[in-house]
């Protein structure tokens, strides 16, 4: 007798399953959160410390400018230009190291054809100052910068001459002062050896030195203190 089998096509034979064994790795790392340290949500870059300022270069305050010295006239009370002592090149290129300014309204308090004393810094209408003995002056240039006018009109003659209580015009004679011009003077050396002032002598004709509303001049010369030298070189 034969068997029949019945097989049952619906259940489909399992499969036998493996077991594996798998060795213990290291232990997985674990990720920090980073604290935000803005409010934005979006990462922002590291700043970097700012470089400091570079320090700016100190400024230099501009020299301090002393204003020239003026003696005050004692009969007027106008200021007198005094003496200008020149800058060492000055004295080195043409032997000059003094200056003196005059204007009309120093000389219109003069009287005409009368000696005044101008050096050392006398105010005019006085000579209590005088040079010391051994003082050697020479090389004189007369610049008379603008010519001299008057409120009365037309000036028939109006002259300067430079030099001493012994000789009126030692070192300059009867310069026009009408007219604007340079004018050499006598250049040699000459030394007092007495105490004495250098004075200036203005002559008017036609017009009155009271009336004298415009005009300066300039003297330049060189002046030297011998007493200030070595004996062995004293004359």
């Amino acid at each position: 007798m034969v068997k029949t089998l019945h097989i049952n096509k619906s259940k489909k034979p399992k499969a036998p399953r493996l077991k594996l064994k798998l060795k213990p790795g290291p232990p997985a790392k674990t990720k920090r959160k980073k604290k935000m340290t803005s409010s934005s949500p979006e990462k922002t870059a590291e700043k970097k410390p700012e470089a400091a300022p570079p320090k700016a270069a100190p400024t230099l305050a501009p020299p301090i400018i002393m204003p020239q010295a003026l003696a005050v006239n004692p009969i007027t009370g106008t200021p007198t230009a005094r003496t200008i002592i020149l800058p060492v090149e000055t004295r080195n290129n043409l032997s000059l190291n003094r200056k003196l300014i005059l204007t009309w309204q120093d000389l219109k308090y003069l009287t005409s054809a009368a000696a005044q004393a101008i050096i050392p810094e006398n105010a005019l209408g006085a000579s209590s100052r005088t040079l010391l003995p051994n003082t050697r002056v020479g090389r004189w240039i007369l610049n008379v910068t603008a010519p001299f006018t008057s409120s009365g009109g037309a000036i028939t003659t109006f002259t300067i001459s430079v030099g001493d209580g012994v000789t009126p015009a030692r070192f300059i004679s009867g310069i026009d002062l009408k007219t604007a011009a340079w004018t050499l003077g006598v250049t040699a050396d000459y030394l007092y050896t007495v105490a004495d002032t250098i004075d200036i002598t203005a002559t008017i004709a036609g017009q009155t030195m009271a009336s004298l509303n415009g005009g300066s001049l300039e003297l330049y010369y060189d002046e030297v203190d011998l007493n200030s030298m070595p004996t062995l070189l004293q004359p």
